[in-house]
């Protein structure tokens, strides 16, 4: 359990689980907050184990999450990463697992069309060498599963929703919510793969291009939502016009 410097009670909260959970939980207690990727470098740093997973304060894993992305990869020792769906919302009721689950594969060329996986859905290999941008709190989870894509392979991703994330991709609470920083982030993404030579200056312009015109479209409904949910104030606007 990594602590990003919070300013509330969660070290307390760590404290009780660590004194009744049967399995032995580490809690590092970072000086000052970091950010979301250098919060995970040092959990991932400070694992044990062969695998590794990454679940926020504000997402639920479903109970066969980490069995069914384990049998997953132990399968297939040449899987650097792995994820699978998720559903936004916050209660109990979880999908059934199927016995086979689907697995589909994506590559790089894949995740610059959009991004295939959230973050409490992936699980790595922790021997793998890449990490998050340390510092970074926009996009940077999307960088790291392309640069593992591009040196270790496709990822595959199990198509049944294993996790519940809280807020939305887009225009949520936290940091999904700041819209324009999250963008600029992604199209520094495709530079930073350009400087990696992962990728050439015409598919970079192609992911450019093609990110600024969902930007423009998310954007577009980010407003419709605003005025259906806030239809006084879009009355007054008006009229004020």
């Amino acid at each position: 359990m990594v602590d990003d410097a919070s300013s509330d009670a969660t070290l307390a909260v760590i404290a009780g689980l660590a004194r009744d959970l049967p399995v032995l939980m580490r809690t590092i207690a970072l000086p000052e907050n970091l950010g979301p990727g250098t919060a995970r470098n040092t959990g991932w740093d400070a694992a044990t184990g062969e695998w590794v997973a990454f679940l926020d304060a504000d997402d639920a894993w479903h109970p066969e999450k980490l069995s069914v992305q384990h049998t997953l990869m132990s399968a297939e020792p040449s899987l650097a990463m792995s994820g699978h769906l998720h559903a936004f919302c916050s209660n109990d009721d979880w999908a059934r697992v199927p016995a086979h689950p689907t697995v589909v594969r994506f590559d790089l060329r894949d995740f610059l069309v959009r991004n295939r996986c959230s973050t409490p859905s992936v699980m790595v290999r922790r021997g793998i060498a890449q990490r998050f941008e340390r510092g970074s709190s926009f996009a940077e989870d999307y960088l790291l599963w392309m640069r593992i894509v591009a040196s270790h392979g496709p990822c595959a991703r199990i198509e049944t929703p294993l996790v519940h994330c809280t807020n939305p991709a887009f225009g949520g609470t936290g940091l999904s919510g700041h819209m324009v920083a999250m963008e600029r982030a992604e199209l520094r993404n495709f530079r930073t793969l350009r400087n990696d030579g992962a990728i050439g200056p015409m598919t970079t312009a192609a992911a450019t291009g093609w990110s600024l015109m969902k930007f423009a479209v998310r954007l577009a409904r980010t407003v419709v939502q605003r005025i259906r949910l806030h239809p006084a104030i879009a009355s007054e606007r008006s009229g004020a016009a």
